[in-house]
């Protein structure tokens, strides 16, 4: 589970053995008990608290019982699964303001968690104020023209910087041009190992579609996501989301399913089946050596590498909600007045003109309905 900085967390044993004689939470990692006082209490007990939580008491923690048998033997079993505690916060951010060098190349920083992209290919970071580009300062630039080598993509080499079982990725890109016959499938990013294990998000699945694929052990999940994306030369804001929703069943029992989802522009877009998000697998699940922006990990195809700008990337360790991800564009879209939160959207029987709200020109169609009916009656 997430949590803000500096709250308090618990963990409980809820289905204990009730023969259960002791208890003893542990951290995984840590040889040595849970000890009481500034830090834990109940540390001795079926139920945890961890006091002040900050980013180094992230992790699995689990919990020993012990019950006494006839003879007399001691009967020692550990919790079947622990609790993770994670820190709500940004891991990871890539503003491409500017560039260093160190041993392995020149690299953009990123200025949160220090897990630096490295440049490749010729891949540059364009800081030039007086760009016609300019979103906000600099940027990513990756050059991979139409019949030309694809050589450009930016490189991050901490496997761990998408390594959070829930997540959010955002950015905004604006491709030179998107067209099925050229750039089909060319990533934004894409962080794996191998052709059977990898994770990522293109914005040409087919016109005005982007995509998400996670694929474990050639085992693929992907959800999409259909909305203004266009044909190219203007920026767009994406942001990727994925965790844990756990909703009632037809039986009325609690189902728990991890859930994609993708914004376009601060708007939660919906799916071929007009569904907003649909099955994914937890990133977490993936071992990710490689961890590219703007190149593909597969080599089963001919891949295009991202050919555009991509900037203000942000890497999430918790799916931001449809207002935060909407409060994000519209920081930067100043002009927008207010996007529509899809998530929560219920108007839809009444809202005739699709604009987010019930207004008189939907009361008016109401009106011009009033009465009509379909009865049928005996001759």
């Amino acid at each position: 589970l997430h949590y803000p900085l500096r709250r308090q967390r618990q963990m409980c044993i809820r289905d204990s053995y009730n023969k259960t004689e002791t208890f003893q939470w542990y951290k995984e990692g840590v040889s040595e008990p849970l000890e009481n006082g500034a830090k834990y209490a109940g540390a001795d007990s079926n139920s945890l608290t961890i006091y002040d939580c900050q980013t180094t008491d992230e992790g699995i923690y689990y919990c020993k019982g012990t019950y006494t048998e006839a003879g007399p033997i001691v009967v020692e079993a550990q919790s079947t699964a622990g609790g993770e505690l994670a820190i709500k916060e940004l891991k990871s951010y890539y503003p491409f303001e500017s560039t260093q060098s160190d041993a392995q190349g020149t690299y953009t920083p990123d200025v949160v968690g220090g897990k630096h992209a490295y440049l490749m290919g010729g891949a540059s970071v364009v800081t030039n104020p007086e760009d016609p580009n300019t979103l906000i300062g600099g940027f990513l630039s990756l050059v991979n023209p139409r019949g030309g080598a694809h050589t450009q993509y930016a490189e991050i080499a901490d496997v761990s910087v998408a390594h959070h079982k829930d997540i959010t990725i955002s950015c905004w890109v604006k491709p030179t041009i998107l067209d099925l016959d050229y750039e089909r499938y060319a990533r934004v990013f894409d962080f794996g190992e191998d052709n059977e294990n990898y994770f990522y998000l293109t914005l040409l699945h087919r016109t005005n579609t982007a995509r998400c694929v996670v694929n474990l052990d050639n085992g693929e999940r992907q959800t999409d996501g259909i909305g203004p994306i266009g044909y190219g030369t203007q920026w767009l804001y994406v942001a990727l989301t994925i965790e844990d929703i756990t909703e009632m069943n037809d039986e009325g029992e609690e189902e728990t399913t991890t859930t994609g989802k993708i914004y376009i522009n601060g708007e939660l877009r919906p799916n071929d089946d007009d569904l907003y998000g649909s099955e994914l697998r937890h990133p977490s699940e993936i071992e990710k050596p490689l961890n590219y922006l703007g190149k593909a990990i597969s080599t089963a195809e001919t891949y295009p590498n991202f050919n555009g700008l991509i900037d203000e990337l942000k890497i999430y360790n918790y799916a931001q909600t449809a207002e935060e991800i909407a409060r994000e564009y519209m920081a930067v879209r100043t002009d927008v007045e207010f996007l529509c939160n899809l998530d929560d959207y219920d108007l839809g029987d009444w809202d005739y003109d699709e604009n987010c709200r019930v207004d008189l020109l939907d009361l008016a169609v109401m009106a011009e309905k009033w009465l009509l009916n379909y009865f049928i009656y005996p001759n």
